[in-house]
């Protein structure tokens, strides 16, 4: 195979070639200039994901560190856990106990409870066990408390229980409950802080078909 001659390029007095072949040059120059730019652009995408391999080491050894710090407050803080107990006698949940623990290592002083009415109907009313009004202030809640329910110290691994029975015993000893709805709200200092908390433990009674009944948790709101 013969090469085909090339076709000489003539050169003008101003030094630019003729012939057609400034153009050619021209966008030469520019497809060039073009693949220059795609390649530098490529290389800025490479080391888009270095930078954030470098970057994600660092901050996610601070999220981490701040959620065991969040983690550790909330632990430390001061708390107490209320559980039911089954009713003693099958018609009268109020026979049910309430016992307070503290939640955490720290001693608790001064701790007291009390028992708060929400609601309380007997027959022939109706009771809705589904839906309860919210209660968005604890210190707006009625109690009832008794002597002995106030005035305890508990370490971590102390409790102590109360039994509100007396203290709701129905005036008419025929009437039959349709359903309550109480909170048991305790009062206690922390060890080491000067000032009193208060927490509130919301329950509402369910009745079964044999006409017992068994206390179960509800929120607050």
């Amino acid at each position: 195979m013969v090469d085909k001659p090339r076709k000489p390029i003539l050169y003008g007095p101003d030094g630019k070639p003729l012939n057609g072949e400034t153009e050619t040059l021209r966008l030469s120059t520019k497809g060039r200039s073009k693949q220059r730019q795609q390649q530098q652009g490529l290389l800025q995408i490479l080391n888009k994901p270095r930078l954030f391999l470098k970057f994600v080491p660092k901050s996610l050894s601070v999220f981490v560190a701040l959620c065991t710090i969040v983690g550790l407050l909330l632990y430390l803080v001061p708390r107490v856990s209320v559980v039911p107990s089954d009713p003693v006698e099958i018609g009268n949940p109020f026979s049910a106990s309430f016992t307070i623990t503290p939640s955490n290592i720290f001693p608790l002083r001064n701790v007291g409870a009390c028992v708060g009415t929400i609601e309380i109907d007997v027959l022939p009313r109706t009771f809705s066990q589904e839906k309860r009004p919210p209660i968005t202030n604890v210190t707006n809640i009625t109690c009832i408390t008794e002597q002995d329910w106030n005035n305890h110290n508990l370490s971590a691994d102390e409790k102590f229980t109360i039994t509100p029975y007396t203290t709701f015993m129905p005036g008419d000893q025929f009437a039959v409950l349709a359903g309550a709805d109480i909170a048991i709200v305790v009062d206690y200092q922390p060890w080491f802080i000067p000032i009193r908390r208060r927490q509130a433990f919301r329950f509402v009674t369910h009745r079964f078909s044999d006409g017992s009944y068994r206390w179960y948790s509800y929120p607050l709101d």
